[in-house]
């Protein structure tokens, strides 16, 4: 498996949820921009050998997933 065949469609829900908790405990002090930093930090941690600009576009996709109406 190469490193860029390993998406986010490859973590678990556990993994998923961490990244999405990342994001909105980023929320709740700091900016669209600040939050989006930690998560991707996070998903970093779990995917290290991913580019970080096929991981921001990924995070996004995990992120429009994510939310609810």
């Amino acid at each position: 498996m190469t490193a860029l065949s390993r998406r986010i469609a490859d973590l678990t829900a556990q993994e998923a949820a961490v990244v999405r908790h990342a994001y909105d405990a980023g929320r709740l002090h700091e900016d669209h921009d600040g939050a989006f930093s930690l998560a991707m930090s996070v998903l970093r941690g779990l995917r290290p050998d991913l580019p970080l600009a096929f991981l921001a576009w990924e995070l996004d996709g995990l992120l429009a997933g994510a939310s609810v109406v």
